[in-house]
């Protein structure tokens, strides 16, 4: 159950880590 929990956790960050990546790259594009 442990680890279940800790993989969802872990799944979290990757997509949170996913859309800074793509807001980072929205962001750019309309500075530029």
């Amino acid at each position: 159950a442990y680890d279940q929990h800790l993989n969802m956790i872990l799944g979290d960050v990757e997509e949170v880590v996913t859309t800074v990546e793509i807001d980072d790259e929205t962001y750019e594009e309309i500075v530029r």
